[in-house]
């Protein structure tokens, strides 16, 4: 087979069938093309993909990879896909993936016609707890009306993931979040063991073709199978694969959030309550001063180690150290010692201002710490990484012009260890957006709390003033937790007839789903909106960004960038890579089609110092709303005309594919030639009928007989009950499940019984 004549047939043919196009996308052809040309032909093992909104990076990076593992079976066990976002974990697996297996010859592996063999491992967040639920089930019912509570009763019961979306999307409820609080999972372990959600986290470490997750389990996977050797089952596989990390503009800070480590006011005070009450005063009255002087607008105070805090913490190190020389163990119990350990170790770190960077968080206040040496952590770990897979990083958003040499100072890795390609778009942002930037509204407000208010009044009086023009939906988003709640509640006050929104009120997916039913309504968001939040047509048709996305000294990830950068231009280019991959994110939410079209403001004068920037993107500035009526006509009378790129072979630099042991580079994984029995369904239910004539049957253990793991601990209660073992001949009806499953079964009925 020719790889590289059988992606163009998929992308020229069978895709453009399944999506009703006229014609493949150039970009995302291009990209499939140079992304098997990287798997099958390139020595090297990571690849930086920058390829914009519009593009089709998902299917451009999936389709050759899914040929790949599928050609090279003793290879590699499959693919794992990261994202940032749980919306786009979503779209992948319910949106991507059915389109994907319409493809023939299939690519995407069945272990039968209507089970797919890609999975979706989210976090323990958003997985349900059955013990949760019946702990919980009375302040549940007081939340929601009877009728609500049938559906969670039924969800909780006949779940088949136990996720949060499934709760959404199958059954038809989304509840809020201090509800689903309640129900979630808070442990791994759950003493129920028909519980859904832990049952469902159980199957995360095998190896399906596709496993779809965020960067946090990909990273906390990663470290501890490829850097710290162990193994867990709750983890996702990251060995022997093809790595996908999707929305890699946020991956730095969530690596950096792996490293993070936090200390409490609780803690201290759990820990010292006995040994001296006039320090721990001391060390409130300071945690209630960072309260006090927190700035709201840079959420953390970076604490140097001339702060109060340092000294008083000095002070209690030795005072711990004195209470352990007393054995406090003996004094107040073993507990009581556990928890000064562990706060000496955390006090410890803290201390060591050559290598920690420590910082005050107003968000939850508490006090947070990071290693100085992140970039060395970062590429030890991305070299791990590629020293096992291959390893394909992407996003809209990685570069500011398009250089190699900015990836090998923002990421790090020296340029003759990875590849690097740029797509160009397939929108037109100069004739797509109506770009507006009010010139009398300055947003440098510092900590002036009159400036601040005066900005956010400016923001609600200008937003209001565009409703009219702007018949579709909106979505603002803010900088900062304190602007998103007072622009919510500003808008709440007015007599605006249309629906009003915050991020936070119902579930991402919930919010997004509401959003684009109601083609007027207005969003209110931070944070995640900025990114992997995609609505097309009049849903959204006026993005409004509160001020430009600068991070400040105090941002702790900014900080860490900077370690060890000199020269002012030098910083101010961290600063604005920073600054522009955000900012092209925001721009972004509000083209997501060619037939898209709407108003983007941005209320912050300072957008000026950045023309150039805006004009390499294409971006046509407007100070003023004179021509947003023309701008609106003469793309509702269809008279605008995209200078987009148009499909062509002759366009396309197609590789030469060659399929020999040396084209793909990691080591070959050893499979048994012993065949395996595979997983019977009737030889269970046969088992299962047979149980069921003898005495002690419980009708309420029900096995689900199509997921091996369930029907094997059903029948595994089912023979305890009956004083019957779970001998060799038991297991061999299951022979897919592994040691850790087994070990898991064997503990649950025990304790079950």
């Amino acid at each position: 087979m020719n790889v590289a004549k059988n992606i163009l047939s998929v992308f020229e043919g069978q895709l453009c069938e399944i999506y009703s196009s006229k014609m493949p996308r150039l970009s995302q052809t291009k990209m499939a093309l140079d992304v098997a040309d990287f798997l099958y032909n390139s020595s090297k093992n990571t690849m930086f993909v920058e390829a914009p909104v519009g593009v089709g990076k998902t299917l451009g990076v999936l389709i050759p990879a899914l040929i790949n593992q599928m050609e090279n079976t003793n290879k590699i066990t499959g693919i794992t896909y990261a994202t940032a976002t749980i919306s786009l974990q979503n779209q992948i697996m319910f949106e991507d993936v059915p389109n994907i297996c319409k493809i023939k010859p299939t690519i995407l592996k069945t272990t039968k016609p209507d089970r797919l063999r890609a999975f979706l491992a989210m976090g323990s967040e958003h997985s349900l707890c059955r013990s949760q639920f019946e702990k919980n089930y009375k302040k549940i019912e007081k939340k929601i009306d009877s009728e609500k509570m049938e559906i969670l009763d039924n969800f909780v019961k006949n779940s088949h993931t136990g996720l949060r979306s499934e709760l959404s999307s199958t059954f038809g409820l989304d509840v809020s979040n201090d509800v689903w609080s309640l129900m979630n999972i808070h442990s791994r372990y759950c003493h129920n063991i028909l519980c859904r959600g832990h049952e469902y986290r159980e199957k995360y470490s095998r190896r399906f073709a596709l496993t779809v997750t965020n960067h946090s389990q990909f990273i906390a996977s990663a470290k501890s199978i490829i850097v710290s050797k162990t193994s867990d089952e709750m983890q996702v596989s990251v060995k022997n694969r093809i790595i996908i990390i999707d929305e890699a503009h946020d991956f730095q800070e969530n690596f950096l959030s792996s490293l993070e480590e936090q200390l409490t006011l609780n803690e201290i005070n759990r820990a010292i309550k006995y040994t001296n009450k006039q320090l721990l005063a001391e060390i409130r009255t300071s945690f209630k001063r960072l309260k006090e002087n927190a700035n709201s607008e840079k959420s953390v105070s970076i604490l140097s180690d001339t702060h109060i805090l340092f000294n008083q913490f000095k002070q209690l190190k030795s005072n711990i150290m004195d209470v352990e020389i007393e054995n406090n163990a003996f004094k107040y119990g073993y507990d009581e010692y556990g928890r000064y350990d562990e706060l000496l170790g955390k006090i410890t770190n803290i201390l060591r201002s050559d290598e920690y960077t420590v910082w005050y968080s107003a968000e939850d206040q508490n006090i947070h710490y990071a290693p100085k040496n992140f970039k060395q952590r970062l590429r030890s770990f991305l070299k791990e990484l590629s020293d096992h897979n291959k390893v394909i990083i992407m996003s809209g958003t990685l570069t500011m012009n398009g250089a190699k040499e900015e990836l090998t100072n923002d990421w790090y890795i020296e340029s003759s260890e990875f590849e690097y390609k740029k797509y160009v778009t397939t929108f037109d942002w100069g004739k797509q957006i109506y770009f507006y930037a009010p010139q009398d509204i300055n947003a440098k407000t510092g900590n002036d709390l009159t400036k601040r208010n005066h900005h956010i009044s400016q923001i609600i009086n200008l937003f209001q003033n565009t409703l009219c023009a702007v018949p579709g939906g909106a979505l603002i988003l803010t900088t900062s937790l304190n602007y998103m709640n007072k622009v919510y509640d500003g808008l709440s006050k007015m007599n605006i007839d249309r629906q009003i929104i915050k991020q936070g009120q119902l579930s991402q997916s919930k919010i997004i789903e509401n959003f684009k039913k109601d083609t007027t309504s207005i969003l209110v968001g931070s944070g995640s909106y900025f990114t992997g939040f995609s609505v097309k047509g009049r849903a959204l048709q006026h993005v409004l960004l509160t001020r430009l996305p600068n991070p400040t000294p105090d941002n702790p990830f900014f900080k860490l960038k900077l370690e060890g950068v000199d020269g002012d231009l030098e910083k101010r280019n961290v600063q604005n890579l920073i600054m522009y991959k955000k900012l092209e994110q925001a721009i972004g939410r509000l083209i997501r089609d060619q037939s898209d079209f709407g108003l983007f403001t941005i209320t912050d004068n300072r957008i000026m110092q950045h023309k150039n920037w805006l004009l390499s993107k294409k971006i046509i500035i407007h100070h003023s709303l004179d021509q947003l009526s023309a701008f609106f006509n003469d793309w509702e009378s269809k008279k605008i005309k995209l200078n987009v790129p148009i499909f062509s072979e002759d366009k396309l630099s197609i590789p030469s594919i060659i399929r020999d042991e040396s084209a793909f580079v990691i080591k070959s994984k050893q499979i048994s030639s012993v065949k395996r029995l595979t997983y019977n369904e009737d030889n269970v239910k046969q088992r299962y009928d047979l149980l069921k004539t003898m005495p002690g049957f419980d009708k309420k253990y029900v096995p689900n007989f199509e997921t091996e793991f369930d029907s094997a601990m059903s029948l595994a209660y089912q023979q305890k009950k009956m004083d019957k073992d779970m001998n060799e001949v038991f297991w061999s009806k299951f022979p897919d499940l592994t040691p850790q499953e087994k070990t898991k079964i064997e503990n649950e009925v025990f304790t079950a019984i």
